[in-house]
């Protein structure tokens, strides 16, 4: 029987995520490994499972890893840009993958970032 699963592998942003100004643009990936049996092919998709920094609820697979078949085994780069929102505060974002009949599977993965004003961030030289 086919069975679709995800395992969370890293993590990388080269932002500062503790300290991020309002309206600010980065991005951030995470390392994926397919180690179900499945393809994940199209209709794959990325959920939001709580969601602070991204509007839409849904993100086809191939748009954050540039590939349109994954397979079993295999390790995918799953990247998103973002924009900080103006709110001050702790933001997190969590997702997890989906296949085409929107049946989540798998780790969820997510971002977690703190938005600060101008006064606030430190190390800047000032």
């Amino acid at each position: 029987m086919s069975k679709d699963d995800s395992q969370f592998i890293s993590f990388h942003s080269p932002a500062d995520l503790d300290q991020v100004l309002g309206g600010t643009n980065f991005a951030a990936t995470w390392r994926v490994k397919n180690n179900g049996t499945t393809h994940w092919k199209l209709g794959y998709h990325l959920v939001n499972r709580i969601q602070s920094l991204m509007v839409r609820k849904r993100l086809p697979l191939f748009e954050a890893t540039g590939k349109h078949n994954v397979a079993p085994g295999e390790e995918v780069d799953v990247t998103l840009l973002f924009t900080a929102p103006e709110v001050l505060g702790r933001h997190k974002h969590v997702f997890q993958l989906a296949n085409g009949k929107g049946q989540a599977f798998g780790d969820q993965f997510w971002i977690d970032i703190v938005v600060v004003d101008e006064d606030k961030k430190q190390g800047d030289g000032a």
